[in-house]
């Protein structure tokens, strides 16, 4: 009977462990709606919130089983992450658009649960990091295979250099498909030195699939972090120069060297026989463009560093607010963009993002826990009385300073995939930490019931809050079809169905969507009833020039000229070169028949420019003066 009663406890306290395994390394990465415009962002964000939420009622019921640790989470790590969440919530206040920061604020504390909760299921069951192990291993070998099977059926043999971002794995950018596949690193080989021969060996097979995916993707800031986690890991190694020995005791350096030959030889081969295919030359040419300012992806990255730079200038403190970036950025645009107008939905840098958004201070809170985090790894490094602990340790630490530095280069923060496994690599790093420590300190019954009842209520609201965007965003999608073709009473009702008070702004252009229901009513000719739709959306986004444009076009077609003058002269002061702006602001003069003013107007528009109106509106202004 006892014997009974212990297998069911077992079974009863693997379960967090089953499912943290599950929904990480299958059920979230394997979310991919194509029905919203963003395949992945909100249905995997919806998918955490969902997984939290469950996690939260497994460890309630297997609570009263066995003693959770959860004097872990006094630990500095989870005290400075509360911090950098606080620090967001107070930017909200100073935010344009304070809802538009929900999604940021909401994926923060969910970082921060699901931490919490994988290191308590690390803690308690020793064997769940290496199911994680198995589960990373097997999400490898299946998603290396997805992404190749996309470059031999739409890249591979094809003329267009483009045709290599149709391989995104389930990602929606080839892109953040590699940084997905960098992340998993650390995990299939920490594998090699702490799984069975058979996980060895499937561990060994993803490997090689996941680095010929990065090799393939051409992801400069990967191949970058790639450079750094070998550093790292090389600096450790030297560090501890006994395990160093201990490797070249076992000869591995002599029985790397032959396979490593081999290799060369079959990349040299195919460079001479195959240079359309090269490996080398492709990536001889990728890095070639690191340092060539005239390229076209530096460029614009170096604009709209310098536009992020003088934000931050200006908000140094706490900020324009979480998600208000996109908001706030369009009036520093003209310096650096002086011909081309572009909708940018963040500055591919993470950290001016979040400097940007929740200040210097917001920075500084946000990289605290990344340095604890090695801190953590270094020590247990020192303490580690096995080859396993040393390993696992140092991956994981290499894996975290690689992340950071494609912070550097990209956004890989705003995608859940990627911080699904930083949470993994911080959880095993907290609890190896802590499962040295014979501590019996935990939290009083009366505060853990609370605090996990609290987690419950905000997982529910980040669920429901995701199938709200979820919603919009599949009506959004119809809204762009019925754009496209001129549908505007089509375009006028989905528009209506997908604004929602919690989803204002949509994700592909950064337009609010009230602007697509005031364009429905407004290409019906209803332009009294477009104006409040158009008005809200300048709420929404006060520095949208193509919000002004649409409002100040309202305002001539009802005769209200000297309003509708307003808006015009609004957009070119956020971009001097706007030609829809410049071109209005000419026709009302026209129409008012100050004729000298809309000439000098029209003569700002590119005279090549492939805008008919522009040369059709500057010869009637010429009889106009001619004649007069």
């Amino acid at each position: 009977m006892k014997k009974r009663e212990k297998q069911n406890y077992r079974l009863t306290d693997q379960w967090p462990a089953n499912f943290l395994m599950l929904a990480t390394c299958f059920i979230l990465p394997a979310l991919y709606f194509r029905t919203t415009q963003d395949p992945v962002i909100y249905p995997r964000f919806t998918g955490l919130a969902i997984s939290v939420f469950i996690l939260v009622v497994l460890i309630w019921l297997t609570m009263k089983k066995g003693k959770y640790s959860f004097s872990v989470l006094k630990d500095k790590f989870f005290v400075f992450s509360t911090v950098y969440i606080l620090i967001s919530v107070v930017a909200l206040f100073f935010a344009v658009n304070p809802i538009e920061g929900l999604t940021d604020l909401f994926k923060w504390m969910l970082f921060l649960f699901l931490t919490g909760i994988a290191t308590l299921i690390f803690i308690r069951t020793g064997k769940s990091f290496s199911l994680i192990q198995k589960g990373v291993i097997i999400n490898g070998l299946l998603v290396s295979l997805l992404g190749i099977s996309q470059f031999f059926l739409y890249s591979f043999n094809q003329d267009d250099p483009n045709a290599i971002y149709e391989v995104k794995g389930l990602m929606a950018h080839k892109n953040q498909f590699s940084i997905s596949l960098f992340v998993m690193l650390p995990f299939l080989l920490g594998a090699l030195a702490s799984l069975e021969k058979f996980w060895k060996r499937l561990a060994g097979i993803s490997i090689i699939l996941v680095a010929i995916n990065i090799l393939l993707l051409q992801t400069r800031s990967v191949w970058m972090a790639l450079f750094v986690s070998l550093l790292v890991i090389i600096g450790l190694l030297f560090w501890q120069k006994e395990i160093l020995n201990s490797l070249l005791r076992k000869k591995l350096i002599k029985r790397i060297l032959p396979v490593l030959a081999v290799l060369i030889m079959v990349l040299i081969a195919i460079s001479i026989f195959w240079p359309q295919y090269s490996p080398v030359v492709k990536v001889y040419q990728r890095l070639e463009t690191l340092s060539d300012p005239t390229f076209a992806s530096n460029e614009w990255r170096t604009e709209i560093w310098k536009a992020s730079v003088d934000l931050i200038r200006d908000h140094p403190v706490i900020g324009v607010g979480g998600g208000n970036w996109k908001i706030s950025i369009y009036p520093y645009y003209g310096e650096y963009l002086p011909s081309v107008y572009k909708h940018w939905r963040n500055p591919h840098n993470d950290y001016l993002g979040i400097a940007s958004e929740k200040g210097l201070l917001g920075l500084i809170a946000f990289l605290i826990p990344f340095l604890i985090l090695i801190s953590y790894a270094i020590s247990n490094i020192r303490k580690a009385d096995n080859n396993k602990d040393f390993w696992l340790n140092t991956l994981m630490s290499s894996g975290i300073a690689g992340y950071m530095v494609i912070m550097l280069f990209s956004f890989p923060n705003e995608r859940i995939n990627h911080l699904v496994f930083i949470i993994l690599m911080a959880a095993y790093v907290i609890s190896l930490k802590y499962s040295r420590k014979d501590s019996k300190r935990t939290f009083p019954v009366k505060v853990i019931k609370p605090m996990l009842i609290g987690i419950l209520a905000i997982s529910y609201l980040a669920i429901h809050f995701g199938i709200i965007c979820i919603s919009s965003e599949m009506n959004m999608v119809k809204v762009l079809v019925a754009k496209e073709q001129k549908k505007w009473s089509f375009q006028t009702y989905y528009a209506d169905k997908a604004y929602n008070y919690f989803a204002p702004i949509e994700p592909t252009f950064s337009f609010p969507v009230s602007l697509y229901q005031g364009l429905g009513r407004y290409n019906q000719g209803q332009f009294r009833e477009a104006l409040p739709y158009f008005l809200r959306a300048y709420q929404h986004h006060p520095t949208s020039i193509s919000v002004m444009n649409n409002i100040g076009s309202t305002y001539a077609q009802l005769k209200q000229y000297d309003s509708a003058m307003i808006y015009y002269k609004k957009t070119i002061v956020i971009f001097s070169h706007y030609e829809f702006g410049l071109v209005n602001i000419a026709k009302t003069y026209y129409v008012q028949g100050d004729y000298e003013k809309a000439y000098n107007y029209i003569l700002s528009c590119d005279p090549k420019s492939d805008n008919k109106e522009v040369g059709i509106l500057r010869k009637e202004i010429e009889k106009k003066l001619n004649h007069n």
